[in-house]
């Protein structure tokens, strides 16, 4: 993980409970793509802290920094059809679906049906009209 962070090919932000001062997730910007300039969001949060509002709350600020440091032009984040608290976390931050695909995964044992959504920056600093869905 070190080198990819040192490599400048991932972002990675932990998300502390601010009363047990603990560490409960993490957020952050990888597959950044120069090129297209874009990049795609990662997020997890340990179970007993999710359906609260906290990821919500943890991706703003991180949407900050792909679009307004980093200057990207999109940001993507990929969840599983099945997923239904992740999409609708996706979907409250504006992303709108883009793609659907199925992936076989690293083991090719299973395969997931993942959908992929898209945010287009349109204006810094991050305001609730600010993003666009195209």
């Amino acid at each position: 993980m070190r080198a990819g962070v040192e490599e400048d090919r991932w972002i990675i932000w932990a998300i502390e409970a601010k009363q047990q001062k603990k560490v409960i997730g993490s957020v952050g910007i990888w597959n950044i793509d120069l090129q297209r300039n874009t990049a795609e969001l990662s997020y997890g949060i340990a179970p007993a802290f999710q359906g609260r509002g906290l990821m919500k709350e943890a991706l703003l600020p991180v949407l900050d920094y792909g679009f307004c440091t980093m200057s990207l032009s999109a940001l993507e984040a990929y969840t599983e059809q099945d997923n239904i608290p992740s999409r609708r976390l996706l979907e409250a931050l504006g992303f709108f679906e883009a793609e659907r695909v199925d992936d076989a995964g690293e083991d090719g044992k299973r395969i997931y049906h993942m959908i992929g959504y898209r945010l287009e920056q349109n204006g810094c600093p991050i305001e609730s009209a600010s993003y666009t869905q195209r």
